[in-house]
């Protein structure tokens, strides 16, 4: 395990960082392996909280689908993650890896 891979906001310096990389800024433009990064309102720090993988894709959020590890989001959609952290900060990663 490397240290970008060991917290979501780690994760989010190192590949910010890469010219690999385009921050998402609307939902149609969202892709089914994207990285979505979560922000939870009222924790007392700026730092990225959370990290999940983007499967299913549409243009609202009901229709954008998330998996995670934590089991109250295993399979979900990201409505229901707003729902559920109200204020929540969303940021979604578009990786075109150039390595290879």
């Amino acid at each position: 395990m490397t240290y970008s891979w060991s917290a979501a906001n780690n994760f989010a310096n190192f590949m910010g960082n890469e010219d690999s990389v385009t921050w998402v800024r609307n939902l149609s433009s969202v892709s089914a392996g994207d990285i979505m990064l979560l922000e939870y309102a009222g924790d007392g720090d700026s730092n990225l909280d959370h990290a999940a993988v983007i499967y299913g894709t549409g243009s609202t959020t009901s229709s954008i689908k998330v998996y995670q590890h934590s089991s109250h989001y295993r399979n979900t959609n990201l409505a229901a993650i707003i729902k559920r952290r109200p204020g929540v900060t969303v940021y979604i990663a578009h990786i075109t890896p150039h390595w290879y």
